[in-house]
């Protein structure tokens, strides 16, 4: 066969071919152009992986979309610094930003009363159902074990295409499993104080953690708590009954998700106790940050009258001064709940108000706060 080499020929059976190529090829899904709802979403750390890579890849092209998401990130960063009570007072059609980052809130919030009610408020059983609640279910479960388990995310690169740390593509396990290296490696310590005498764990094949305990034949006692602490938090996890000085506690899905082997464990993190929850178990999802003075005891946070309540007592004269109150509100971001002045005076509790969404509902509030103090008070 004679190969025809002029260069005009070739060049039109090129295009021929390229056009055949073109015209028996799929056809791709039309794909809803992205709005505001989307660029607030990615800054807030709520979009689906999928939805943050298609977005993110449509702004590598699209300096509009680039300067969009700049601009949103610097007004989201002024929102989650401004008091939540003063984000409502703003007038609801001025500032759709605004709108949309009160929406996600209260998704947020909906979805702590509606899994972490009780007290304590975070067992395992109750995270996990949340974690199943659709996308924004896994959003809120993410917050919580991104605000108190693991080290800041915040400002570190994402695998994302544009590199602005928002987290994507990292799973809630995967964040837990990286920034802490969680090890079970020491056992429960037997003192005469402690009516257990045996404590083992154990993943099953499905990812379940398995806790197995032996108590003293002396031991009244007709319950088992079992509770996990990393850096400083300790959250309830689960209890189980004890029958016959046994007990059989089993945590669904906890060993897949902390990314533990199969078979027997030694447990470090985790802990029991047959007289009830550790007394920290009660504020377990409050991080407070004193500086060099002494951290205020606080009790259990609760929804009064539709605004949060947190009592504390403030026990050294130095420890008053202006205070910050915060909620995390997603896998990136606390908002700003209310600033509080503590005076000098010590002889009673100091009872901390702050508004808070009408999806909270009433009693033991679970969601993970931050109390702070920024400084002296106010003279």
């Amino acid at each position: 066969m004679e190969i025809d080499r002029n260069p005009e020929q070739l060049s039109r059976n090129a295009v021929e071919l390229l056009e055949s190529i073109l015209r028996s090829a799929p056809v791709p899904p039309s794909m809803p152009p992205i709005g505001l709802h989307e660029v607030v979403g990615y800054v807030a750390g709520v979009l689906s992986p999928n939805d943050a890579e298609r977005l993110e890849s449509e702004a590598i092209v699209d300096l509009g979309l680039r300067q969009g998401l700049v601009q949103a990130s610097a007004h989201v960063e002024r929102l989650k610094r401004t008091p939540y009570h003063e984000l409502l007072s703003a007038g609801i059609d001025e500032d759709p930003v605004r709108n949309i980052w009160l929406s996600i809130i209260d998704d947020h919030v909906h979805l702590l009363s509606k899994h972490l009610k009780g007290a304590p408020p975070t067992k395992w059983p109750s995270l996990a159902a949340m974690g199943g609640d659709g996308a924004k279910g896994l959003n809120a479960f993410k917050t919580i074990w991104r605000s108190l388990f693991t080290q800041p995310i915040r400002g570190r690169a994402a695998d994302g295409l544009l590199k602005l740390g928002f987290g994507y593509r990292r799973s809630a396990s995967e964040i837990v499993s990286e920034s802490t290296r969680i090890e079970l490696e020491s056992a429960w310590t037997q003192d005469s104080a402690n009516p257990i005498m045996e404590c083992t764990g154990s993943v099953l094949a499905n990812g379940d953690l398995e806790i197995s305990a032996i108590v003293t034949p002396d031991c009244e006692a007709t319950s088992i708590f079992v509770s996990f602490s990393m850096h400083g938090r300790t959250l309830a996890l689960t209890d189980g009954e004890l029958v016959r000085g046994r007990a059989r506690v089993l945590l669904p899905g906890l060993g897949a998700f902390l990314h533990i082997e199969s078979g027997p464990v030694q447990v470090g993190s985790l802990s029991a106790s047959v007289v009830g929850w550790p007394v920290q178990c009660e504020i377990g999802q409050i991080v407070v940050e004193s500086g060099p003075r002494r951290a205020p005891y606080l009790a259990m946070p609760v929804v009064r009258d539709g605004a949060l309540e947190l009592v504390g007592y403030f026990e050294e004269t130095h420890s008053g001064g202006k205070w910050e109150l915060s909620l995390a509100v997603t896998p990136n971001s606390w908002q700003l709940l209310r600033l509080f002045d503590i005076k000098k005076e010590i002889e009673r509790p100091q009872v901390l108000t702050a508004a808070l969404p009408k999806t909270a509902m009433e009693g033991p509030f679970g969601g993970a706060l931050l109390l702070k103090r920024i400084g002296p008070s106010v003279v």
